[in-house]
C-alpha cells in the first residue's frame, strides 16, 4: 500500500469513526480512529502535498531549524486525536484523555477543543486549580461559549466543596478533647487516612 493509499484508507476511517461518535458509539469510533492512526501516523512526509501549498506536489523539504509545513495527514491526526480525547472523556478514563489532548496540540497548539477536554480531564482528575485556569482562558478568547462557562461555574463548586470538607475535618480533628494513647480507636485512624486523601467529584 503507497502513501496515497494508506492517506485515503487513513480518511475513510476516521470518516466511519465520525459516524460511530455522531451515533454515540464511543467505543466503535475508538476503534476506527485508532486503526486510521495507524495508516496515518508516520507517512513519509516527502511525499504528502502540504495543506498550505494547495497543490498535489509534493511537500520541499524544509529548510534547517524552519518550521515543517503541515500536512493532510497531520490535520487528519490533530481531529482524530481530539475526538478520541472526547471518547475517553465520556468513559472518564481522565490519563488518557490528557495524553491524547497533548498529542493533539503538539499538531496545533491553539486547538480549542484539545485543550477544554484536557482541562475537564485535570478536573475529574482533582487538578480543578489548573483546570479552572485554562478553562478561564478558553473563555477570554470566546466569551460566548455557555457551555465553557457552566462547566467552569461547576469545577468552582467543586473545588469548593472539597475545600469546606477538608477544613471542617481538621477543625474537627482540632476541637477534640485529648484523650490518652489507649484511648485511641479505629474510627480515629480511618479519619487521618480520610484527611490524608480526600475525596475529588469528578467533572460532568
Amino acid at each position: 500500500m503507497d502513501v496515497t493509499e494508506k492517506l485515503q484508507t487513513g480518511r475513510d476511517k476516521k470518516a466511519a469513526g465520525d459516524d460511530l461518535f455522531r451515533k454515540g458509539d464511543f467505543k466503535g469510533a475508538l476503534r476506527h480512529y485508532h486503526e486510521a492512526g495507524l495508516y496515518l501516523n508516520g507517512l513519509d512526509r516527502s511525499l504528502l502535498p502540504a495543506l498550505t501549498g494547495g497543490g498535489e506536489e509534493p511537500a520541499e523539504p524544509p529548510k534547517p531549524g524552519a518550521p515543517q509545513p503541515k500536512t493532510e495527514a497531520d490535520e487528519l491526526l490533530e481531529k482524530i486525536w481530539t475526538n478520541m480525547a472526547a471518547c475517553h472523556l465520556k468513559a472518564g478514563n481522565y490519563k488518557r484523555v490528557i495524553e491524547l489532548a497533548d498529542k493533539a496540540l503538539k499538531k496545533n497548539e491553539n486547538n480549542t477543543k484539545a485543550k477544554y477536554r484536557k482541562a475537564k480531564a485535570l478536573a475529574g482528575q482533582g487538578y480543578t486549580e489548573k483546570a479552572i485556569s485554562m478553562i478561564e482562558e478558553l473563555i477570554k478568547a470566546d466569551p460566548n461559549d455557555e457551555a465553557m462557562k457552566k462547566d467552569l461555574a461547576d469545577i468552582k463548586a467543586t473545588q469548593a466543596a472539597v475545600e469546606k470538607k477538608g477544613l471542617s475535618k481538621f477543625k474537627g480533628m482540632y476541637n477534640r478533647p485529648p484523650k490518652d494513647e489507649k484511648g485511641k480507636g479505629k474510627a480515629d485512624e480511618e479519619e487521618i487516612e480520610e484527611i490524608k486523601s480526600p475525596g475529588v467529584a469528578a467533572s460532568s
